[in-house]
């Protein structure tokens, strides 16, 4: 991308100036000049390379949505670096408008006749461009990221950000296992291809109407050797110095050892519907209006349901999560299963609105229109002949859904894991 603008600020000075005046006048026209193009604003150059990175982002982002629909290979990129250049130069010359006549006179054959004109310029060239890098995420540290299953703990930054619970556990969460008393389990796969897709669907409403959620459970983990009593006496200044920065010492299989504060996190259902059957206490958040102060919740990988007529059950339900690879297939599923069905297959999940706008509202997850037009979409690209788009309204969370997508993709990488790239220039 290259502009190009010229000034010119004399083409033709009166003849009656001395030359000496024309030149001081020249002089202060380049110096203006010169001047004009130290002062170049390229704010908008810098806000238009911005805008262009946004768009490619989120059509890289749609693109492999639509090619995990079909199954194929994702082709991940990523746009590492934009350089921008610019340049001013001011020029001072001359201009003339010169003419050559020859007529016949009766003292000589011919007589030539040389007039014109001859003035000062000055000229101010500003231009300006731009090159950017384009690395393709192909390396194995970045697949290693790419198709680990997303951690609780980011799932509990999601929701901290304030995303809906129900937002994070539809598409992050791959199957839901439920394990009978009797020992019996059974899988429901959160994929629209799948036939026991309603399954899954009906027990994630349950856990949300529940008050599923996730909160923090404090712990430790034990760093450095085991030491014995010995040991332990023979060295109090470390240990006092030790328990004030929050590394206490703890008896552990044969002595003791140093303890470091560590944080995880736990599902747990709030439970707040006092006409809702019972649960376990171990299974309710500490917050929870049910949550017995006797009780003390201990850390569990499922949440147990309870039964119809209100007695605690045996049955317990565990969530398994989803890879960023993985997350990219169940969209491109949602979106070719949306196309062909209809909208009743993508998730709907509850969208708060004020009173005065008619109060809270069911709205689908991820939403993509092909060979429409919508005014102001969020992104559209050509696929495969045709076009797809994101409409851009609140009636969705398709925007809450890209930026989560985009957010994943560059946790799984890393500054060791963008390979060098060559440079791409335009003009």
């Amino acid at each position: 991308m290259s502009e190009t603008y010229a000034v010119f600020c004399f083409y033709r000075l009166p003849s009656q100036l001395s030359r000496a005046t024309r030149l001081v006048a020249l002089l202060v026209c380049s110096f203006l000049l010169s001047s004009c193009g130290g002062a170049v604003d390229f704010s908008t150059w810098v806000v238009a390379y911005n805008l262009s990175v946004e768009r490619a982002q989120n059509q890289i982002l749609l693109m492999n949505v639509l090619r995990a629909s079909d199954d194929m290979p994702l082709v991940m990129s990523s746009v590492q670096v934009v350089r921008g250049n610019g340049a001013t130069s001011a020029a001072v010359g001359t201009t003339s408008n010169l003419s050559n006549t020859k007529y016949a006179s009766q003292s000589a054959a011919f007589i030539d006749s040389l007039s014109g004109s001859a003035g000062p310029s000055a000229l101010l060239t500003v231009t300006d461009g731009f090159n950017f890098d384009v690395a393709m995420l192909d390396t194995a540290e970045f697949e290693v990221g790419f198709l680990t299953p997303v951690r609780v703990t980011t799932l509990s930054l999601f929701l901290q950000r304030g995303v809906p619970i129900a937002v994070l556990l539809n598409l992050l969460v791959e199957s839901a296992t439920l394990n009978a008393a009797e020992g019996s389990a059974a899988i429901a796969y959160n994929d629209p291809r799948s036939p026991t897709y309603s399954a899954f669907q009906r027990r994630l409403n349950a856990a949300i109407k529940a008050g599923i959620t996730i909160e923090p459970q404090p712990s430790s983990r034990p760093v450095g050797p085991v030491l014995t009593v010995a040991e332990a006496k023979g060295d109090l200044k470390s240990l006092v110095e030790g328990a004030k920065g929050g590394v206490p010492l703890k008896p552990t299989v044969g002595g003791f050892q140093f303890h470091v504060p560590n944080t995880e996190v736990r599902f747990c259902f709030m439970n707040d519907d006092l006409a809702a059957p019972e649960m376990p206490q171990e299974t309710l958040c500490k917050m929870s209006p049910r949550r017995r102060p006797t009780e003390v919740a201990g850390l569990l990988a499922a949440a147990t349901m309870g039964t119809a007529d209100g007695t605690p059950s045996k049955d317990a339900i565990s969530f398994n999560f989803r890879s960023t690879r993985d997350v990219f297939t169940y969209l491109g599923h949602l979106v070719q299963a949306e196309l062909e069905y209809g909208p009743g297959v993508v998730p709907l999940v509850e969208q708060p609105r004020p009173p005065q706008l008619g109060g809270s509202r069911m709205v689908p997850l991820f939403n993509v229109v092909k060979d429409e037009t919508p005014s102001g979409s969020l992104v559209d690209v050509s696929y495969r002949k045709h076009t797809y788009s994101v409409p851009k309204n609140n009636a969705s969370y398709s925007a809450e859904v890209l930026n989560i997508l985009d957010e994943l993709v560059k946790l799984s990488k890393s500054i060791n894991a963008v390979p060098p790239t060559g440079t791409v220039v335009l003009h």
